[in-house]
């Protein structure tokens, strides 16, 4: 009688064996990483740069310098290190910024400025110093507007605004913040 199961014992332990290698193996295959593939290079780069971007009419639209520019190949768009920037205003007044980095679309008719972005309008007899300070802000050169979904703190003589959301428009000097207001009133010392 052991002699009869013997055999079929054996068949059934090795198909079981090769059943658990197989689908071990299988297992294993799984489990590989894709293959990386990251972002693509850089068409070029550029060190210590000095970038004028133009309007239709000639008209200077923004100005940036920084110590890295570098243009995504197949979008056109712009990421630069460290940027400094100056944009006139409608009136021709310039406003001054500067941020970690920045990003351009590919017509310029976006610039995004990003992380401990600040920027300074223009000082005039009749208008007193302004300040925003945020993560991210969004300037739109051909509508001389800013924006931002983020928190921005406007600071002016006298008073510090803090709120989620900006409208902007630089000419009239106009600036909304969205939601979550707070303001701060300080006396000015004469």
């Amino acid at each position: 009688m052991t002699d009869r199961r013997h055999p079929w014992l054996i068949a059934v332990l090795s198909l079981a064996v090769i059943i658990t290698g197989w689908w071990a193996w299988s297992l294993h295959q799984r489990e590989l990483p894709p293959p990386l593939v990251g972002p693509p290079r850089s068409d070029y780069q550029i060190e210590q740069f000095e970038l004028l971007v133009f309007d239709e009419q000639g008209k200077e639209s923004f100005s940036m310098r920084g110590p890295r520019l570098a243009r995504h190949p197949s979008l056109g768009t712009l990421d630069i290190e460290d940027p400094r920037m100056r944009a006139p205003d409608g009136e021709g007044k310039v406003w001054t910024g500067r941020a970690e980095r920045a990003w351009v679309s590919r017509d310029g008719d976006r610039l995004r400025l990003l992380e401990k972005v600040e920027l300074r309008g223009p000082t005039t007899a009749e208008r007193v110093p302004i300040r925003l300070r945020s993560e991210q802000l969004d300037f739109l050169p051909k509508a001389d507007q800013i924006e931002s979904d983020d928190w921005v703190t406007i600071t002016a003589p006298g008073s510090i605004l803090r709120g989620k959301g900006l409208k902007a428009e630089l000419a009239s000097r106009r600036i909304e913040l969205l939601s979550e207001v707070t303001a701060r009133y300080e006396p000015i010392a004469r």
